[in-house]
């Protein structure tokens, strides 16, 4: 039970960090990697929030300076000590076992407004492209929500924010515009972000894959989107040989012929075939030394 003594809307003081928890939506940016898919963040709780950012939030980039000089911003809290802003703050003070740590108290409206402040306290913090897809669909989320709300309110033509009060094609239209712009992302390279990114949501490898370098920033999102392409419009499909696909797919695997002493390498082909292949023998030569038909591994 957390205790709210002291926790006053717009109030500066010090909370022991133990009766603070983090916003799950916090996890769900910021935490959940590229294998953590099946995780359901919208039925995670604060507490199970806490226990995942304990168990995997990186913080070595910044818990030498707060064990030197302690925690200098404070961190945004709710009236409820759920934590809006300085997640990473607070799992360094547990680390080090912090008494107490600095709190700004700030009330907000409901819980998409409490989500619109972790986007915005988050806006300068370097991201990799998994956290930026996940932050633009929390976006198009809050402005489904909140142009929702315009209109059963009877508000059909409010100023656009977030592509709200428009028309729907039009609504979509902007709504993308603007998360690709606040993630860094202009329009048509966020219409092929949103591409790969539902594609690895689906479950494609090749995907999922490609989004590991995006991660760690070695190739680009038109280089990813192009590769996708192509394997999808089975362009450059492998050439077949004339022994029904019978290139190896793997290096082999030697054996030792116990009749002959003859060396030979053991092939896997793509029909689920096999073939035996003496050392030094041409891939490209006219037949195998010996196959196997139909058999297994």
């Amino acid at each position: 039970m957390i205790d709210t003594i002291e926790l006053k809307p717009g109030e500066y003081s010090f909370r022991d960090p133990k009766t603070l928890q983090p916003h799950p939506v916090s996890a769900a940016l910021y935490l959940i990697g590229r294998d953590d898919w099946s995780i359901d963040t919208k039925q995670m709780t604060p507490l199970e929030a806490s226990n995942e950012i304990m168990e995997k939030m990186d913080v070595n980039n910044i818990q030498d300076s707060i064990d030197h000089d302690g925690i200098r911003v404070p961190l945004v809290i709710t009236p409820e000590g759920i934590i809006i802003s300085g997640c990473r703050r607070w799992k360094v003070a547990r680390l080090l076992g912090l008494p107490s740590i600095p709190v700004e108290v700030k009330s907000f409206e409901d819980e998409v407004e409490e989500k619109r402040a972790i986007l915005d306290y988050n806006r300068s913090r370097e991201k990799s492209f998994s956290q930026k897809m996940r932050e633009a669909e929390l976006m198009k989320e809050i402005a489904r929500i909140r142009a929702t709300k315009k209109i059963l309110t009877g508000r059909r033509d409010p100023p656009p924010m977030l592509g709200e009060g428009l028309p729907t094609k039009r609504h979509a239209r902007e709504t993308k515009a603007i998360a690709g712009s606040r993630i860094g992302i202009g329009a048509e390279t966020f219409r092929k972000a949103e591409q790969i990114w539902n594609k690895a949501k689906e479950g494609n490898r090749k995907a999922l894959g490609l989004i590991r370098n995006l991660d760690e920033k070695t190739t680009s999102i038109n280089a990813v989107f192009n590769t996708l392409k192509k394997a999808d419009n089975n362009v450059d499909p492998p050439q077949l040989s004339r022994w029904q696909k019978g290139e190896p797919v793997d290096a082999g695997v030697t054996w030792i012929c116990p009749h002959c002493d003859k060396t030979c390498r053991l092939f896997h082909l793509q029909n689920g075939k096999h073939r035996l292949v003496e050392t030094g023998e041409s891939d490209n030569s006219v037949g195998p030394t010996s196959e196997t038909a139909n058999s297994g591994d």
